[in-house]
């Protein structure tokens, strides 16, 4: 198993924290780091399109990963520009980002498209953005994968609608989903409709993986994931607490299947309290130590 990290921000540090976070996440035992290619924020001006796209964040991004030799997942998206923002715009701003970290493995394609605040309009409306970037990526030598989608119970509706992930996957094939990903991203978080739960007790984020699997292979495809987020929430998880039950939660995981933690450092504009180590990059012990002992020793048996 791969066991990567996240760290979403890369683009928005300094390039002195930019080189220490990339070097303590090297330092600490990791290999691969996912972090947010922000379409929205490259386009600047909050993001109307009005200016030429910015891609010299990625470019220090991209030094800084191959100075500590770590490898990047790009999440392209997230949020999308306001205007000039159809897929075939989408499709330019994916080439733009890829060009800047060559012999890229993977392309994650959006962040958890099934929650309202990062949504996109719906599976529907997903598939084009999804369709636009597959051949980008394939052409640079890079898989695909599906956005990662959150694993939430349906709730809301219209603007403020959150998708289950298995009923947002059945609804990308009612779409006309056919071989636009070579790999589904899934986070499969311990939540439910009240909150964190014990995922040995109330596996609801973990369940959701076999109905996928149905839906899948029900449309001719095999089920290979990438788990792009798992992490736990340390102001309503204690960091004891959360490191035994990640550990638990990860070995109920498919074994050959890559997992990136949520997340490196805690930050206030992404990443909440999930961090390894805080705001002032202090571990989380015994949370850290938990983790470090996975990628020391491997999961338990």
């Amino acid at each position: 198993m791969i066991l990567g990290i996240n760290q979403s921000n890369l683009t928005q540090l300094s390039a002195a924290d930019l080189d220490r976070v990339c070097g303590d996440i090297a330092a600490f035992g990791f290999t691969h780091v996912r972090f947010s290619a922000h379409w929205g924020q490259a386009a600047g001006f909050m993001g109307l399109g009005l200016f030429p796209t910015d891609y010299s964040k990625f470019t220090a991004v991209s030094a800084a990963l191959t100075k500590h030799g770590l490898t990047g997942l790009p999440v392209v998206g997230i949020g999308k520009p306001t205007f000039n923002n159809g897929p075939s715009q989408f499709a330019t701003f994916v080439k733009g980002v890829l060009a800047k970290f060559p012999g890229i493995q993977a392309v994650e394609v959006w962040n958890e498209p099934n929650l309202w605040n990062f949504m996109v309009g719906g599976p529907a409306a997903y598939l084009p953005y999804l369709r636009a970037a597959a051949p980008v990526i394939r052409a640079a030598g890079a898989q695909v994968i599906h956005a990662g989608l959150a694993a939430l119970p349906n709730s809301g509706s219209g603007n403020a609608r959150t998708w289950a992930a298995s009923d947002f996957l059945a609804g990308l094939y009612a779409a006309g989903e056919s071989d636009d990903y070579d790999i589904l991203g899934y986070h499969p978080y311990p939540l439910t409709a009240s909150g964190w739960a014990d995922p040995a007790t109330n596996p609801f984020g973990m369940a959701q993986i076999a109905v996928m699997d149905a839906i899948t292979v029900q449309h001719g495809d095999r089920p290979t994931y990438a788990f792009t987020e798992v992490g736990y929430d340390t102001s309503q998880v204690p960091v004891a607490v959360a490191g035994d039950q990640l550990t638990y939660q990860l070995g109920q995981l498919p074994a050959d299947a890559p997992v990136w933690l949520f997340c490196w450092r805690d930050t206030d504009n992404d990443g909440g309290k999930y961090g390894l180590v805080d705001k002032n990059n202090q571990p989380k012990q015994p949370y850290f130590d938990a983790v470090k002992g996975l990628i020391v020793n491997g999961l338990p048996d």
